[in-house]
């Protein structure tokens, strides 16, 4: 389906033949922006890729349209980014990367004084315990029961319970 141009018959839509010869046809101003602006537009860009699945099932990519498949499906390809956008993609991810190696660093960070921060609980508890046999032995020993030693067993429990307490919070 060609359309006539004055001159003669089209061939394309930029040129026409007259009498053997080829005259370039004047484009309007219509098709000259419709041309401009497929040349713009992002789907020129992207590439056109078919996907046809045959009656056994098996699935085939192509960029010419198959013939006698069973099922035929367009399928639309972005184009590749550009090297400005492939930069800022690389330098994010290296953004990224030094990020998650801070976080992961703050994180082991973390739980390193977690558990130094249960041991050390767990010492002092051990402590309270060991400061509270002390007392008990002190008041009940029946050969050495001198004040003073009651005095200091008892400031040492109270130490330790003080020492548990804070580390509890």
């Amino acid at each position: 389906m060609r359309a006539k141009c004055r001159l003669g018959v089209t061939l394309s839509p930029m040129l026409c033949v007259r009498q053997g010869k080829w005259s370039p046809r004047a484009p309007t101003l219509r098709w000259a922006l419709a041309v401009g602006l497929l040349a713009l537009s992002p789907a020129s860009l992207a590439e056109t890729v078919y996907k046809a699945m045959d009656e056994q099932g098996n699935v085939t990519y192509s960029s010419v349209r198959p013939s006698g498949a069973a099922h035929v499906e367009r399928v639309v390809v972005s184009p590749a980014p550009r090297a400005e956008e492939r930069a800022a993609a690389q330098a994010r991810a290296v953004r990224l990367k030094a990020q998650g190696a801070q976080l992961e660093e703050k994180r082991k960070e973390s739980a390193e004084a977690k558990v130094d921060h249960w041991r050390e609980l767990q010492e002092a508890e051990d402590e309270l315990r060991r400061a509270e046999r002390n007392y008990e032995a002190a008041e009940s020993s029946r050969y050495n029961r001198s004040p003073a030693r009651i005095q200091a067993t008892q400031e040492a429990l109270e130490a330790a319970r003080k020492r548990v307490v804070k580390l509890r919070r």
